[in-house]
């Protein structure tokens, strides 16, 4: 399919029976969704490939008898199931692609047994949702991915959501996984529909569940009242590029208790707030979003636990406001600028709120005596040795300036450990508490440890801080020292194999040494120099 950003594909299954008459002219193909009458395949084009879809119906074969329930068991072949150009359409009703399928060999509140297999030119990841409603059920799914699978947020991604076709109470959804392809089982009535995204193209409420809503012109309002209103939970409003101007009312509103909505890709400019999180809305997200001379950039009110992604908050009254017991919010990899009074305020028992690689002016940062804060930057270590050899395996050891432990990573096979959000200050209150100066220290069984001392607020965002053992244990080198590293020995070392150097360059001994044994000696290359300030003992 050729959508700009994301889009969603979701099959559907209803417990509907329709009739033929309420169905348009049938089609087999309209543009990016086509029904291949040949292979009875719902295909997919893309830019990148094609997934098909595949619909097969089940007929009883043989029973088995099964001596723990004591009940016989149908088993069941499927072929595909067989449907003719009249019963096959692809429509676009409400702005909205549908496609529908009618199964003609079920008789009226009859079921069938059904299996979807869908395959794909490109690897799908597999997640599963439950819910616990009036009853219990479970649906696959699955997001197809062009590139950098692992992005959850990827550019370039089909949705496939069973919901609709497992929700039912005779749905009884199973299925199997298989990378590229997945095959899921279900009972069903006829009707078989496939739904994909809703056309946003003027102001509007946004009321259904697990939608995904795309906008596909800027729009300039002039309403008191919010130009786009969320009330569903699990809506994904994608603004496409493209701009709100509402230079009356506000732009953008998740009603309360609304949660797990995704706002992204787009500006909004010119209103009283670009985007208001009501009452007891929460785990929502915003992602790349520019806000650009609103009254309010951004606004919490007793809104929780929601996150905020590269976005921008430009000229605006206030960037970003957390008021009425607004608590955990994240907020990263933003930038606030150009605010007339406050870049973030806090009021009214805000607790708990971060910013994290977030760069926005401390003078501008305004934190009520009932609220607090916590700013943080990203860190990450990188840890080698004076031969420049990186260091796997090596445990780095975070305290702040108090000596309480912060956390404890682990380098892996390129040196680095995994970043992790370090505090710059709390802003307790009003009052700005600094955990730097950090002491870092690091260990490794190979070598002799190695503390630094770690200045957030100046650093603020470093994803390579080079920490460097200079003193080998030389047993777990087994003696076999490198002059080139000119390593420096300030440590005792005690029970000592023979020592040889290699290479040149220039050893500084300034400690002890004793050797396991008489025999054992130190000998070594032309060119190594070792400088002994201390002793060299045999035992």
């Amino acid at each position: 399919m050729k959508w700009n950003l994301f889009f969603l594909i979701g099959v559907i299954i209803t417990g509907l029976v329709i009739s033929q008459d309420l169905i348009d002219k049938p089609v087999t193909n309209a543009g990016e969704l086509s029904v291949d009458l040949n292979t009875n395949n719902l295909v997919y084009n893309f830019d990148w490939g094609h997934t098909n879809i595949t619909i097969y119906k089940a007929f009883a074969n043989y029973t088995i008898y099964n001596k723990t329930t004591g009940k016989n068991k149908t088993m069941y072949n499927y072929t595909l199931l067989d449907y003719g150009a009249n019963d096959v359409a692809v429509n676009k009703v409400n702005d909205k692609w549908e496609f529908t399928a009618i199964d003609n060999s079920l008789s009226k509140n009859e079921l069938g047994r059904y299996k979807l297999v869908i395959n794909s030119t490109e690897e799908m990841i597999h997640t599963y949702n439950e819910v616990n409603e009036t009853y219990f059920y479970k649906y696959p799914v699955l997001y197809n991915y062009h590139e950098n699978p692992k992005d959850y947020w990827n550019e370039f991604r089909h949705i496939f959501n069973y919901k609709y076709l497992c929700s039912k109470p005779y749905s009884k959804c199973e299925w199997i996984w298989r990378g590229d392809s997945t095959e899921l089982y279900f009972k069903s009535y006829n009707l078989i529909e496939d739904k994909s995204i809703v056309n946003v193209s003027n102001c509007r409420t946004l009321d259904v569940e697990d939608e995904y809503y795309q906008l596909n012109t800027s729009i300039n309002s002039a309403v008191e009242e919010e130009c786009i209103l969320i009330k569903a939970d699990s809506v994904t409003f994608d603004l496409n590029s493209y701009s709100i101007t509402d230079t009356t009312g506000g732009a953008i509103m998740i009603w309360s208790s609304s949660d797990y909505a995704v706002i992204k890709n787009g500006n909004v400019i010119d209103s009283s707030t670009g985007l208001f999180f009501a009452i007891l809305s929460s785990l929502n997200s915003v992602i790349n979003m520019t806000f650009d001379s609103n009254g309010n950039g951004l606004t919490f009110y007793n809104s929780s636990n929601n996150n905020v992604y590269n976005s921008s908050f430009i000229d605006n009254n206030i960037g970003i406001n957390f008021l009425y017991t607004s608590k955990s919010n994240n907020v990263f990899n933003s930038v606030i600028s150009g605010s007339a009074t406050n870049d973030v305020k806090l009021l009214s028992i805000s607790t708990n709120n971060f910013m994290i690689n977030s760069t926005y002016d401390i003078l501008k940062e305004n934190v009520d005596a009932t609220s607090y804060l916590y700013r943080k930057w990203y860190y990450r270590a990188y840890v080698n040795d004076s031969c420049n050899n990186l260091v796997e395996n090596a445990n780095v050891s975070i305290y702040n300036n108090l000596g309480v432990p912060q956390i404890n990573l682990t380098t892996d096979g390129t040196g680095y450990t995994p970043i992790y959000n370090i505090i710059d200050y709390l802003n307790f209150r009003g009052v700005r508490t600094y955990y730097s100066n950090y002491s870092i220290n690091v260990t490794h069984n190979d070598y002799f440890n190695i503390t630094t001392n770690y200045n957030v607020t100046l650093e603020e965002t470093n994803l390579k801080d080079v920490n460097t053992f200079t003193e080998p244990n030389i047993t777990a080198f087994d003696g076999l020292i490198n002059c080139s590293c000119n390593w420096n020995f300030n440590n005792n070392q005690n029970s000592l194999p023979n020592i040889t150097f290699f290479d040149t360059g220039t050893l500084i001994l300034n400690a002890n040494w004793s050797f396991a044994e008489p025999r054992h000696d130190i000998t070594g290359e032309t060119g190594c120099s070792l400088i002994i300030k201390k002793g060299v003992e045999w035992i």
